[in-house]
């Protein structure tokens, strides 16, 4: 992905994941909170520190547009929401580098792809968020052994490979695992080849014992020498020398994947696998060609709108469980992902206030106050561009009646004792805001 491009997908995953940048802005010497789109400044950064869906501040977050990186202060990785570790996911699918460290990431990195697919239009695939021997290593690589079982056990679920998932049992669990996959019943082709897939698997620790028992330099030189064997292409492989079992290993292990066949070594030579593994990791010449263990869902990309998106995320994080659902009304700030046909009801309901408000509106009212009740009422940040906006044009009619009703429906507010009426005329404050904030879907609506 060209570097402008890239850029520009990662403003939009923060917009319309509802990530901004949030400062003080100085009204009649007083400073009031206001938040905005967050864009590249001079110095090619840009800054994010404020949730919109719920409402909260968090220490920024620094994105440069001369680095491939994201600056953050680590010890609150941890709080972050749903949109923030997807524009991580999207920084690791792009340069194939995960920023982030921690469960959340790996458990939850197929709905983050698939609401990226959503916002960006593409076709990104789950292969990097359902590799089980990938995230296996990468348990390994960031110390979250504690929380193996439960990443693994939501990982193996997902995945779409039966070889990722033969490698990460065979190489954590041992070869017994494997045994009872024998017994299938299912006569397809793709579960037939699975069943060889593992049988051939099964076969290879008979091959390693009898390599060793007949071997003629030490159990070191041995193990190395089977190590460098891995390391060949498919031509080295098959011209091998040495004696028939060694040459039945390099054949054999044009098929079956190296971290089964390390595992296997060290299992009968009694050594460390991963001392192994870090020797073979980046210089095997292996090809998968078990191809029909691959269901074609695999490689299929999906997509997932905000909404289900936050939802799903609001439910698995149980920090923010037993909070309101997200609804479309939430959006609207970001209308162009928004259906009119599933915001209607409200933007009706504002329509006709606005209509009925403009036909007697006679005091004036100035923006400055407006900022004031809003922070004092519900207690959020104005869209800075929104106060820019009327702060230039307060005396027309048209605005005159927008600030109008608002301070009708803070005033309603105020006068409210039970909370979830207060709770629902709060959001409909805050969804009256990103309206008269979002200038084209204000104009279609109300058409200034």
């Amino acid at each position: 992905m060209e570097k402008e491009k890239f850029l520009k997908a990662v403003n939009e995953i923060a917009w319309q994941g509802g990530l901004m940048e949030k400062e003080e802005f100085q009204i009649e010497g007083k400073r009031f909170p206001m938040i905005k789109r967050a864009k590249y400044h001079q110095d090619g950064e840009m800054i994010l520190n404020y949730d919109y869906f719920n409402e909260t501040e968090f220490e920024r977050i620094v994105l440069s547009q001369n680095k491939e990186e994201i600056f953050m202060n680590t010890e609150n990785q941890y709080k972050f929401n749903a949109s923030i570790y997807a524009m991580y996911s999207f920084y690791d699918l792009i340069y194939h580098k995960p920023l982030i460290r921690n469960e959340y990431q790996l458990i939850h990195k197929r709905n983050q792809i698939d609401w990226i697919n959503y916002v960006l239009d593409e076709q990104f695939t789950q292969r990097s968020s359902t590799d089980a021997w990938e995230i296996y290593e990468l348990i390994r690589d960031w110390n979250l052994f504690d929380k193996e079982e439960r990443i693994m056990e939501r990982c193996t679920y997902f995945c779409g490979e039966i070889l990722s998932v033969m490698k990460y049992l065979y190489v954590s669990k041992g070869r017994e695992v494997l045994k009872g996959a024998l017994v299938n019943e299912d006569f397809s082709e793709e579960a037939q080849d699975s069943v060889r897939a593992i049988d051939l698997v099964l076969s290879v620790s008979d091959l390693i014992y009898q390599i060793k028992e007949g071997k003629r330099i030490s159990d070191e030189e041995e193990v190395e020498k089977l190590l460098i064997i891995l390391q060949l292409d498919k031509d080295g492989k098959l011209n091998v020398k040495g004696s028939e079992e060694e040459k039945k290993f390099a054949s054999i292990s044009i098929l079956i994947p190296p971290e089964i066949l390390v595992k296997a070594i060290c299992d009968e030579f009694e050594t460390d696998f991963w001392i192994c593994w870090d020797k073979v990791k980046n210089n095997n010449q292996y090809q998968n060609i078990w191809k029909s263990l691959d269901p074609a869902s695999y490689d299929m990309a999906e997509k997932l709108d905000t909404i289900t998106f936050l939802n799903r995320s609001r439910v698995l994080n149980e920090k923010n469980r037993g909070r309101r659902k997200f609804t479309e009304e939430d959006l609207i700030y970001c209308w162009d992902k928004v259906e009119l046909d599933e915001i209607k009801d409200f933007l009706k309901l504002i329509h006709e206030k606005f209509n009925s408000i403009g036909e007697n509106c006679v005091s004036e009212i100035k923006i400055n106050k407006v900022v004031r009740d809003v922070v004092d009422v519900i207690k959020i940040p104005m869209f800075k561009e929104m106060y820019l906006d009327f702060k230039n044009h307060e005396n027309e009619k048209s605005y005159q009646t927008a600030m109008h009703l608002i301070e009708n429906q803070l005033n309603e507010m105020r006068t409210l004792k039970n909370k979830g009426q207060k709770m629902k005329a709060k959001y409909e404050i805050k969804h009256t805001l990103a309206l008269f904030n979002n200038i084209p879907l204000r104009k279609k609506i109300l058409g200034f």
